[in-house]
């Protein structure tokens, strides 16, 4: 059974480590310390947004970092909760997307402007979907459409 045929409480104990373990691997924009949550042992049902979505590292160069993954399929899902949130967080401090393809063993780091641009992009030709398993949307990001930058070998 494929991950994304996996029910949600199986997935969450994997739940982005392969695409972490990507970005700690190449550090591509240098020494980072861990910053968002990683998997809290409480109840995030009542945080607001911004809170939920912390971006997952701060990296001494002065940028966040948010961390996501695709896998087999080669798209990213890209929560539409998510986007608001890391808006936020990019009023607060600049904002990357590393995305890992664990799939294609590649990675590609987009600075938030240049992401936000191909986020609707794939809006306009994709639309907006929701996952069958909550209800939450998202938006379908082809992972060729980020610029690849980098192979992790096997970091992760």
């Amino acid at each position: 059974m494929g991950y994304a045929d996996q029910p949600f409480a199986q997935r969450f104990h994997k739940l982005g480590d392969q695409a972490e373990a990507a970005y700690e691997a190449a550090l591509p924009l240098g020494k980072s310390v861990r910053f968002g949550w990683d998997r809290p042992p409480v109840t995030m049902a009542k945080m607001s947004e911004p809170i939920k979505h912390l971006p997952d590292y701060y990296a001494g160069s002065g940028y966040l970092v948010e961390v996501v993954g695709c896998g087999r399929d080669k798209t990213l899902k890209f929560r539409t909760s998510k986007l608001s949130a890391l808006e936020v967080w990019h009023a607060i401090q600049p904002v990357y997307i590393f995305v890992y393809n664990s799939h294609l063993k590649r990675w590609a780091l987009v600075y938030w402007d240049e992401f936000v641009g191909i986020y609707q992009q794939a809006v306009d030709k994709n639309g907006v979907k929701e996952f069958s398993s909550d209800g939450n949307t998202y938006v379908p990001i082809p992972f060729d459409w980020l610029e690849e930058k980098g192979d992790s070998g096997d970091a992760a």
